[in-house]
């Protein structure tokens, strides 16, 4: 990202990580846990003073898989499912979370987890239920965690159609944040637009990828 903080990002004044949890919230889900790692005292600001558990995970620059494991280990074990999202899906919104939660209350008998597609492109957030939470940090991979996981029991696992790319439109490189200007009309505040031209043209490749999502 050129040293950008994407969770700081500010689209109409709020912080991207803002945005994201007041569509939990809106949501309707109960129990929310917030990972932070990279530049954790500038984000943390941030966050409601109440309503949400903080976990910091100091090792974050060894992978993502690491800081869903923290993640899933900070849940208090009383919901029976579970929803693991990341923190730069700026289109996410509060309806298409209740979209996806309906689809996985509509799941065959078997599945274990959800995840979202379109276009092709493997999305997020990922639901699952709790016996697979207790799998996953059991086996305390934090390389494969519960994508290795996912990965290798696919036939328990429904790929939920995704009608938008809300699921799938993330920010990796200052292309995507300016995409992501494109998209919406209007400027995004809280980052250089000087940044390296290698950033942009990495970004334009990426335009056309499938399967970026973390988990």
């Amino acid at each position: 990202m050129g040293g950008v903080n994407k969770l700081l990002l500010r689209i109409d004044g709020v912080p991207l990580v803002r945005r994201q949890l007041d569509a939990l919230l809106a949501a309707g889900i109960g129990e929310i846990v917030v990972v932070l790692g990279h530049e954790a005292d500038r984000i943390l600001p941030l966050l409601p003073r109440h309503g949400v558990v903080v976990v910091r995970n100091d090792a974050y620059h060894l992978g993502q898989q690491g800081s869903v494991l923290a993640g899933l280990a900070a849940l208090s074990g009383e919901a029976d499912t579970v929803l693991v999202m990341l923190g730069d899906l700026p289109l996410l919104e509060a309806a298409d979370l209740r979209e996806l939660l309906a689809a996985w209350e509509s799941r065959a008998e078997g599945c274990r987890a959800m995840l979202p597609v379109h276009a092709g492109s493997r999305g997020n957030p990922v639901v699952v239920e709790r016996g697979v939470v207790t799998a996953v940090l059991a086996r305390g991979d934090t390389q494969a965690g519960l994508r290795g996981f996912i990965d290798a029991h696919a036939a328990s696992v429904a790929r939920f159609a995704a009608p938008s790319d809300h699921y799938t439109f993330d920010l990796d490189t200052p292309a995507d944040i300016e995409r992501l200007e494109r998209r919406l009309g209007r400027r995004v505040e809280g980052w250089d637009r000087q940044a390296p031209a290698a950033g942009r043209a990495q970004g334009d490749r990426a335009e056309g990828r499938t399967d970026t999502a973390g988990d």
